[in-house]
């Protein structure tokens, strides 16, 4: 593991989560500091997980260009967002008991280079989409760790639950 993930890694195993937003706010990390676990593909966006025990986990998405995630939630887990290089978009929909109004979100944060945010459950449910003609990363905290989240069916207007899987493990790592 590089030396800055490493730091990284150590101050939130030894932080309590009220610190989290703090950490994710001065993470000092570059592109070549997490290069063995960037992992991109033409079709879809990646989940590469770094790190996980049981408070928290640790992850790289890269997105391709246009590249997005469906309208979820995060089963109660808390979530940081840094984003790493390129510029993402999350949107940010107030959810409803039954029903997500995905035409009009009711925020929306513009991430480049060193930008962080936060979301939960309690302030809503999210998508993250790429829309630059660049590849763009960002580095995900989540606490506890997410195992399943519910996103939202556009074509069928319902939401579904799906178990979450990554696209690489720190041992697959080159």
């Amino acid at each position: 593991m590089n030396e800055n993930v490493s730091k990284l890694i150590k101050l939130l195993k030894t932080s309590p989560l009220s610190e989290f937003e703090h950490i994710t706010k001065n993470i000092s990390l570059t592109v070549s500091d997490v290069d063995k676990y960037t992992n991109f593909s033409p079709d879809f966006y990646t989940r590469n997980l770094i790190y996980s025990n049981s408070l928290f986990e640790v992850m790289l998405l890269c997105w391709g260009p246009g590249q997005e995630t469906p309208v979820h939630d995060h089963d109660s887990s808390k979530c940081w967002v840094y984003a790493l290089s390129g510029s993402i978009t999350e949107k940010i929909y107030q959810k409803k008991i039954i029903e997500i109004d995905t035409r009009t979100p009711s925020k929306m944060f513009n991430l480049t280079e060193g930008d962080s945010n936060f979301i939960e459950d309690e302030i809503g449910v999210h998508s993250i989409h790429n829309f630059s003609q660049n590849k763009a990363m960002s580095l995900h905290i989540y606490s506890p760790p997410i195992k399943t989240c519910r996103y939202f069916k556009e074509d069928l207007g319902t939401m579904d639950e799906k178990v979450l899987s990554f696209h690489s493990y720190p041992e697959q790592a080159l």
